[in-house]
């Protein structure tokens, strides 16, 4: 496990070279990372009050996607995946949700496993928060997922691999859509736009799209 690296080099990173065990096990090693904003650490904001513009930018536009991209420069030398293990744990303040959703909104684009730091406050409005859309098994190889929470739209693209038999699987939360007061067609019709659009010429003509709860 590593806490927030935030420059990959000669002299910064994880500093691993290779996974424990050697490269047969490349393929069942995950590396585990944290990501908290340094700045919102050595300077918080106070109570009650949003994160300020200069801070902002150091941490959703610098910090935040350097700490990502380092992930990724490992991952391609060591293999494996990776897993976002800890990061919002604060205090339930409006600059501490803000981070909480960067995280998130983050994890999607970089397409990260993610785990929350619980904490004691606040539990039902972060459970609300933390409850998305994601699609948790995806019949080929994902290129980009992101749940815009603002808007309750859910975004899917990915190559189709003809020779997996099992449907793509999009999970959505009973906490935010209860009753399935939700639109089926719109997510599988985003899910088949792609699948014709793509240059691939061996892809079948349709694709199955499973919705859970």
């Amino acid at each position: 496990m590593l806490d927030a690296f935030r420059l990959n080099g000669k002299y910064f990173g994880s500093g691993f070279t290779h996974v424990p065990g050697g490269d047969d096990y490349r393929n069942r090693s995950v590396l585990s990372y944290h990501y908290y904003c340094i700045i919102l650490s050595l300077v918080p904001v106070p109570d009650n009050s949003t994160i300020p513009v200069f801070d902002r930018v150091l941490c959703d536009d610098v910090e935040g996607p350097a700490i990502f991209r380092s992930v990724e420069v490992d991952l391609a030398q060591l293999g494996g995946s990776a897993f976002l293990t800890e990061f919002g744990g604060c205090d339930g303040s409006p600059a501490c949700d803000e981070q909480l959703d960067w995280g998130l909104d983050a994890a999607d684009e970089y397409l990260q496993s993610w785990a929350y730091w619980g904490n004691y406050f606040d539990h039902v409005p972060t459970i609300k928060r933390l409850s998305r859309v994601y699609a948790r098994a995806i019949a080929g190889k994902p290129l980009a997922m992101q749940y815009i929470a603002s808007q309750r739209q859910f975004y899917l693209s990915y190559y189709i691999d003809p020779t997996i038999k099992q449907p793509t699987e999009i999970y959505i939360s009973p906490i935010l859509y209860p009753q399935q007061s939700y639109d089926k067609r719109f997510l599988v019709f985003f899910c088949l736009k792609f699948m014709h659009t793509t240059p691939t010429p061996a892809i079948p003509g349709r694709s199955m799209v499973g919705l859970t709860r």
